[in-house]
Formats: C-alpha cells, structure tokens, sequence
C-alpha cells in the first residue's frame, strides 16, 4: 500500500472486499463494488461540470452513505473537497468561499442560505431544483471517465478550523499523510473482517476519515450513526450493531461513567477498543471504565488536524494508572518521528516541559493561501544539518519521563506568566485530577489569579482537600487562589470544556461561591 493515493485504495481492495458490507446506515447498505461503482459515477458527473484536477469541492452535507460516495468521487477527479460544518458561522462560510474559490459547492437544501451569492455551479441535495443541479442525477450516469494522474503529495482535503480567533485557518491534509496512517492502523491493530467500526464523527472534522478508511482494507464494517442522539439510543446501537471499535473525547467518557447503571443495561460484549483523543482525560474515568469492562482495549492518543488525526497512540495498562504524571501519548506511529523542544530551542531534558513537535509523512504542507500562519508553524528541522526539511511546531506542551514515554502538558496558549515565572496551567491540573473525586477541572488565569473550576462525582464541594493537595504537590505561585464548584461545563462544538464560555461567566459574577486559598 506504500505510495499509493485514495483514488486507488477502494480500486485495489475492490476485489478481495468485493461483497463486504462496507457502509451500514439506517436501513440502506452499501458493499465495496457498490462504493466503487457509485463513486464513479459521482466522478463522472463532477468531470462533466468541468471540475479539474486541483480545484476546490465545498461540500455541506450530514454524514450518511451518499455523503460518502460524494467525497470519495471528488478524490477521484483529483480535486479538493472542502467539508464545512453545518454550525460555521455564515461571515465563516463566506470568507472560506472567497478564500479557496470553489468550481462547486455541494449541499442539503435546508443549508442553501450559506450559498445564496455564489456564482459558480451548486448540486443541491434531497430536492429538485430547475436553477440548480440535483445532487441525484450522478445516478444515471456509467462512471466511466478518463482516470487523472494522483500523486502521494496532491491535497486531498482542505479542513477549515473553528475560527475561535480571527478567521480559521485553511488545514491541507495529502495522501501520504492519510495512507501512512492507515497503514500504521491496518497493520498494528485488530482490523479484520470482524471488526464493525461505529462512525459519528462529521466531515469536517478529521477522525471521520479514521473511522471509514481502515475498513476498506480490511474487509470491515462502517455503521454510520447520528451524532446528536441521546445515551440510550447510543448504547442501544452499540448493542445491536454489535459495534467493535469507536472514538470519542472525555466527555463521552464521563457521561458513561457518571451514568454506569444504565450502561451496564446494555450488552457491550462485542466492544473490543475505545479510542480517546480531542482533548486529555481525567485518569480516574479511564479506571473506572477499565475495571467495569476489562475486556475493552482503552487506547490513548495524540494527533493534531495538521497531522491527520493521530500521531501516537498507547494501549493503557493498569500500571498506567497509577502514574502522576498522568497516561502517556504513546509512540509514534510509523514514519513519524516526535521530540520535545525546550524554550532555548534545544531538546528538552527528561521531566522538562517543552513543545511537542512533528516530522515525518503525516505533517501538512501549510495553511490554504497563508504563508505568514504556516511559517509560524512550519518551521526548519532544528537539529539536521544539511537539508531544509521543515517539521511542525505543534503548540503542545509535552515532557519525556526516563523510559522516553511522552506524557501531553496543556497547550502553549495556556501557560502563562505570574510573579515572572511560566506556568503550564495543564500541570495545575494534572494535580488537581489526582484527587480522584474530581470528575472534570479547568484552571484559568483570571487577574492575575489562578482560579481552579472543578466538579465531582458525588457533587460534593471539596475546594478544603484540593488546596492541600496543589500546596503538597505544587510551589506556591502555582497554586490556585480560587477554588469554585461547577455543576455543569459548557462545551464547544469540539467537545471540549468552553473555556471563553466560564471566563466570561467569572467576570460577570455568575459563579463566584468560592474558597480563596
């Protein structure tokens, strides 16, 4: 599979996963041949609009089996798909239509409004439109087409970030980077023609790729579900599709452990591997979790969109629990080498802080039209002499324990300054998270204070037995002086605790019953 291209992947598998039921959404089933043939004809229309080789796609769909054969027959004409969330903001959505100036955008008509002063071609789905094409008229196409030269290094996708800070960032993401990461998978993990992978993550967010792809290999399932569905209904689909394998954040995790009795309803037998990623996870859900189903593979990992999805991963043990510094990352996965750089720009020494960075296949070849942001990240190899290989400063706050285990700090953009001294506030709360009541925290450096949001499983307020421990664990100046219960933390739409969201709620005075250390 070295060197080859996704417009490839489903042509070569094509034969030996000929009649595996590849795509399982609601009651429609799509085998491999069926993907094969009907993302053909996709390509065929596309080629008939006119799209070329290295042109942009926008597509704004939901995830479901036609989504699917969309993207896979705009690899094949050798353009660009463009994925854009259904939530992005419209100023977004016009500024990602003005930057990367698509030949077409594809999307459902409740989306339209997005699109109502774009001039090239627009294929609407779900409806008939005398003005527009008809995302179904692919359908009574050959798929016969004359096949473009693709090479490793062309884009397969533009992803745009959230945009939390200025305009988002246009993230180019290559074969290479996505088969060198399949190939780590198919090869070093259980993925058979057993394994039924569940599938909820929307396009425009890399891992959805992650959780399609592999089973094109290995002759498994894909059983596409609706994100947005409530814990039962979850549960009750992991049970009846029988479900192997799935990803998810700490928040997923954290609703399964707070809601064990209802979990343990279900029968999850068939579940062999949980992979976490987003975002770091409180240890003491991740033990919970083990010793209520010891059967289950928990796998820990690291990756960055710039990156494509995954970068490292660790199989956790029970050894791993009890580690202070939290669960590893893990170790990269083949052709991709990861060091910690320290703030003098050397590698940083074991137990010292300093900023993860990226080389080998997966890295991304820069930011869609913004050569001042990929410079920024983009930078030289910092220890090779000869050459001008450039490697991806990540912005992550990592350390290296004596045995070479990399253990994630928190972001750069979280640490901060106070008394003239740095400090990673991720540190602050990896100690917090010791206290093995606490279900979540977030520390925030507020007027010059470090305030510590937290909350517990038994909703118990515990701020007395958190500030001895930070004043156990930490030095003074990085002990929190506030200490404030939260009930329920907002979320982005990433997953992650909304941290604008609880800062702006300090400020107001919207959560100030606090302990002051």
């Amino acid at each position: 599979m070295s060197n080859s291209t996704l417009d490839t992947l489903l042509r070569r598998y094509e034969t030996r996963n000929s009649c595996n039921n590849l795509l399982n959404y609601e009651n429609e089933i799509m085998n491999h041949s069926e993907l094969e043939r009907e993302s053909n004809k996709f390509a065929e229309f596309l080629i008939r609009l006119g799209v070329k080789k290295g042109e942009r796609v926008i597509i704004m769909l939901e995830l479901n089996i036609e989504t699917i054969v969309a993207i896979f027959g705009i690899i094949k004409t050798g353009a660009i798909y463009v994925p854009l969330d259904e939530n992005m903001q419209k100023e977004n959505v016009d500024y990602v239509l003005q930057l990367v100036s698509p030949s077409v955008c594809i999307y459902d008509k409740k989306y339209e409004h997005n699109f109502e002063m774009y001039k090239g071609h627009k294929v609407v789905y779900g409806t008939k439109q005398e003005e527009h094409y008809t995302f179904e008229s692919y359908k009574d196409l050959d798929g016969v087409f004359e096949k473009r030269k693709i090479i490793s290094k062309d884009i397969v996708y533009i992803i745009f970030t959230s945009g939390t800070t200025g305009h988002p960032k246009g993230v180019m993401v290559n074969h290479k980077a996505i088969i060198t990461f399949l190939e780590h998978v198919v090869c070093n993990h259980y993925h058979g023609k057993l394994v039924r992978s569940l599938c909820r993550t929307p396009i425009a967010f890399d891992p959805f790729l992650t959780e399609v792809l592999p089973s094109v290999i290995s002759g498994g399932q894909v059983y596409i579900q609706n994100r947005n569905v409530g814990l039962k209904s979850f549960l009750k689909f992991l049970e009846e599709k029988r479900i192997t394998n799935f990803g998810c954040g700490p928040a997923l995790l954290l609703l399964l452990k707070s809601n064990i009795n209802v979990v343990k309803k279900y029968d999850l037998s068939a579940l062999h591997d949980i992979y976490i990623g987003y975002e770091k996870c409180p240890v003491s859900v991740i033990k919970f979790l083990m010793e209520e189903y010891p059967h289950i593979n928990f796998i820990n990992g690291y990756g960055t969109t710039e990156t494509f999805a995954a970068s490292t991963f660790h199989f956790i043990s029970a050894e791993d629990l009890d580690n202070e510094d939290g669960i590893a990352i893990g170790t990269p996965i083949n052709n991709v080498e990861i060091f910690v750089v320290n703030r003098e720009g050397k590698l940083a020494k074991n137990g010292e802080v300093g900023e993860l960075v990226i080389r080998g296949d997966t890295v991304f070849p820069g930011y869609w039209n913004d050569e001042e942001k990929t410079s920024n990240q983009l930078r030289k190899h910092p220890f090779l002499n000869t050459g001008n290989e450039m490697v991806y400063y990540t912005g992550d706050l990592a350390k290296k324990d004596e045995m070479n285990n990399i253990f994630f700090v928190g972001r750069k953009d979280d640490q901060v300054k106070i008394k003239g001294y740095r400090v990673e506030l991720g540190e602050i709360q990896n100690v917090v998270e010791q206290n093995r009541m606490v279900k979540e925290c977030c520390i925030l450096l507020i007027k010059d204070r470090l305030v510590c949001f937290y909350n517990t499983y038994t909703k118990e307020k515990i701020e007395v037995e958190l500030a001895t421990l930070c004043k156990k664990k930490l030095v003074k100046y990085k002990c929190p002086k506030e200490y404030i219960y939260i009930d329920t933390f907002g979320r982005n739409h990433n997953g992650k605790i909304d941290r604008k969201e609880l800062r702006e709620r300090y400020v107001k005075a919207e959560i100030r019953e606090m302990h002051i250390n």
